[in-house]
């Protein structure tokens, strides 16, 4: 099963504070996209990024999103939710 995960920066978080994750946030999505768990990941808006997560179920897709280093530090917040695409690349 697939699922996006829409990622936004909180509110109350300056720009400044995420530089320090980021590189831990793409090492992570790299880890996960060579594993074949993350399908497309990206920037989201102005403010936020989204991952596209394949996993068995809603559970194992809220743990993969849970390490990501921005959620750990609580820099971000993210809203989970099943994915139905209409074409599959491969």
């Amino acid at each position: 099963m697939y699922f996006l995960s829409i990622n936004r920066v909180r509110q109350e978080v300056a720009p400044g504070f995420l530089g320090p994750v980021v590189g831990a946030h793409v090492q992570w999505l790299k880890g996960l996209i060579s594993q074949g768990v993350v399908r497309q990941a990206g920037k989201w808006g102005e403010a936020g990024g989204m991952v596209i997560i394949l996993a068995k179920d809603q559970t194992e897709a809220e743990a993969i999103q849970e390490q990501d280093p921005l959620v750990v530090s609580k820099l971000v917040t993210y809203e989970l939710a099943r994915f139905y695409p209409d074409v599959e690349l491969g």
